[in-house]
């Protein structure tokens, strides 16, 4: 092996040239001073695909913001059983296992079986509603999906990770009052213009009564609140959230859509009804029709009432 001093002692290149020139002298490498001791084989790494198509099986995770799972799917995990009761049961025990993965202390209290529903390929969904301490969290629901084998193939929701804080107060506001702080502010905006019984009834205009729930406020946090369903006419229907002990309006919304802009101000003109019996079965005096017609005589139509006996 040559001297340190001369392996040390490479040329200095400046030039392509001169790099061509020091690369065609017989130099060697190190190898020749090496000696063979066996023979170098290749063999292919142990796996079912080539490593460049091997992935992680796992289940696909998408966030809210607030850290709760919006959307997941994957083959997340095997029940037996076909009953409604079977099946609700053994999600139940999967969602109780994974709790800290879906943001929630205890499942079998927070989440309450609301329905059951099987489609035509055989597939299952359940819903949860999201209770805490004895109310519901607005807006807060989780679903879960089995296929038709029994695997749990996906669960998407929006809800809350469990509340932390708040205690049940005692509201102080009946559901009555919670509803007039809520027409109050219809009729301080000029949109209260309540439509009468008959034309409630034709349009199916029906109000949920107001029920306590749990509602997250994006700067005040947690509230007790009612949440208030109004008509204020016979077009428009508003969501109120009322705090339960003050009676301030925490968050309001519009629950309706139209198919045109109307000004803030003006409220569109609610509509006649007039009673026609139907000639074809005059001898059934009960049965009516209802012409439904606005303002304007070429926005008319017709509604067949019929008794309650004959439905």
């Amino acid at each position: 092996m040559p001297p340190l001093p001369e392996r040390l002692d490479f040329p200095l290149i400046e030039t392509p040239q001169q790099l061509q020139q020091l690369l065609a002298q017989p130099r060697g490498s190190l190898l020749r001073y090496g000696r063979p001791v066996g023979r170098l084989a290749f063999r292919a790494l142990p796996g079912k695909k080539p490593v460049r198509l091997q992935q992680l099986e796992g289940p696909t995770i998408l966030r809210a913001p607030n850290g709760t799972v919006r959307w997941m799917s994957g083959r997340l995990d095997q029940v037996a059983g076909k009953r409604a009761q079977d099946v609700s049961r053994q999600v139940m025990d999967f969602l109780q296992r994974h709790r800290r993965l879906f943001g929630l202390e205890n499942p079998r209290e927070e989440l309450r079986l609301q329905d059951v529903s099987r489609d035509a390929l055989g597939y299952t969904h359940l819903r949860f509603e999201q209770h805490y301490r004895g109310y519901p969290v607005w807006a807060a629901e989780l679903r879960v999906h089995v296929d038709a084998g029994g695997q749990i193939y996906a669960v998407n929701g929006t809800y809350e990770p469990t509340p932390s804080g708040p205690s049940a107060p005692t509201p102080w506001l009946t559901a009555a009052e919670a509803y007039e702080q809520a027409a109050t502010d219809l009729r301080r905006k000029g949109r209260w213009q309540p439509p009468g019984p008959a034309l409630r009834d034709a349009l199916g205009l029906e109000e949920a009564p107001p029920r306590l729930v749990w509602y997250r406020h994006r700067e005040h946090g947690w509230h007790l609140a009612y949440e208030v369903d109004i008509r204020p006419n016979w077009m428009e229907r508003y969501t109120y959230l009322i705090d339960a002990q003050t009676g301030q309006i925490l968050h309001t919304f519009a629950n309706y859509c139209t198919l045109r802009p109307t000004e803030s101000s003006a409220i569109p003109d609610a509509p006649e009804i007039a009673y026609t019996p139907l000639p074809s079965l005059q001898a059934n005096s009960s049965m009516r029709r209802r012409r439904m017609c606005s303002a304007t005589p070429a926005h008319c139509g017709f509604i067949t009432i019929l008794p309650p006996a004959t439905l």
